[in-house]
């Protein structure tokens, strides 16, 4: 451990999650046009309403290719910020108060 109780880790995972969600609103416009979006997305509903899975799921595929990269670019630069915020922390590498070193 670092020196820092088990609520320090559920607070860094809190941090990131907020993190990642306001990257991923500002950096979306720059990756997938949101009218494209709003477009497979009205595609796939009007499929999904006449029961065409088939070409639905064609739309869900096309949604997800839409996505993917924003999603890599979030996951990527998220874990580099909190890994950097992180590495750059004091810790204490003996025995404290939260246990052992060994």
């Amino acid at each position: 451990d670092m020196g820092y109780s088990a609520w320090w880790v559920l607070a860094v995972f809190a941090a990131q999650f907020m993190f990642q969600n306001v990257l991923n609103a500002v950096v979306m416009p720059l990756f997938v046009s949101m009218e494209a979006l709003a477009d497979v997305q009205r595609e796939i509903d009007e499929r999904l309403e006449a029961q065409e899975l088939e070409a639905a799921m064609e739309g869900l595929w096309l949604q997800f290719k839409m996505l993917m990269p924003l999603s890599l670019f979030d996951v990527v630069v998220t874990n580099a910020v909190i890994g950097a915020v992180l590495g750059y922390m004091r810790s204490d590498q003996g025995d404290n108060r939260f246990g052992p070193a060994h």
